[in-house]
């Protein structure tokens, strides 16, 4: 497909909700690549699942490390048939409908949870033991609500329904599935910032004029509604922000890290 016709597809499909579209993952932003990397870690020799993969940069990516069918699934068909043209290997394929009938050694699902509401968690939970092998590995990331909307009512990000905190997200994970470990993603700068004690997510009084502006605009309904629905590069133009973020990630244990990381990341057996 034109470059040009890709580019025009990407400024009207993302409104800050999906990933984009046609885009190679080296030039995604750094903060969504890493549980990807991480994650092909784990990934030799493995069928994988992507559930909920929107525009499928992180599928591909996996299927560069196994020769085992990888799957990316996605509820939205256009996207599906986008990434189906846009991204083409052997062993690799996008869908917008699963069945039962096979199962995988892997299942990863990256920024999915946050946009579901409970009845969906109790569908989305059922999906993913279903469709898992019995030994199998499942790997979740989610923003962390102390880093993200915290002490907030409702989410600052207009396209989430909730988010959680490492407690909160555990202790559902742990009510779904089993041998939970709860990993965070921070970026190089915070961890330093956490260890040497100058930053902390519970100190909101610090943070900057435009970060206080957008809570606080978050969470006014007219502003949420509009917000959800005017294209990212427009709202990346009003917040004076470049679209491509570039930050060397760690993967943390502590939890006092985790508590400031800005992704959490779960590793669970079905």
């Amino acid at each position: 497909m034109n470059n040009f016709i890709c580019r025009i597809i990407n400024l009207i499909h993302d409104k800050g909700e999906r990933p984009p579209l046609f885009v190679d993952f080296k030039d995604i932003n750094s903060d969504l690549q890493f549980a990807y990397r991480y994650a092909a870690k784990f990934a030799a020799g493995k069928s994988i699942l992507d559930y909920g993969c929107g525009g499928g940069y992180g599928t591909e990516y996996l299927s560069r490390f196994t020769n085992k069918p990888v799957v990316g699934f996605d509820v939205d068909a256009k996207t599906i048939s986008y990434a189906n043209r846009f991204y083409q290997h052997q062993h690799l394929c996008f869908v917008s409908t699963l069945n039962n009938l096979h199962r995988f050694d892997m299942i990863v699902s990256f920024q999915v949870i946050e946009h579901l509401n409970h009845s969906q968690l109790i569908i989305y939970f059922n999906k993913l033991k279903s469709l898992c092998k019995p030994n199998g590995l499942i790997i979740i990331a989610t923003p962390n609500k102390n880093i993200t909307s915290y002490k907030l009512k409702t989410p600052i990000f207009a396209h989430h329904f909730q988010e959680f905190t490492p407690d909160s997200f555990k202790s559902l994970l742990t009510s779904q599935l089993s041998s939970v470990k709860l990993y965070g993603q921070i970026s190089s700068t915070t961890y330093f910032q956490v260890k040497n004690h100058s930053f902390s997510y519970k100190d909101t009084a610090s943070l900057p004029t435009k970060i206080k502006v957008i809570r606080f605009l978050s969470q006014i309904p007219p502003v949420r509604y509009l917000t959800g629905r005017i294209p990212q590069f427009f709202k990346n133009l009003l917040l004076l922000q470049s679209g491509r973020v570039t930050t060397t990630q760690k993967l943390v244990t502590s939890p006092r890290i985790i508590a400031n990381s800005y992704i959490l990341i779960a590793f669970c057996h079905p």
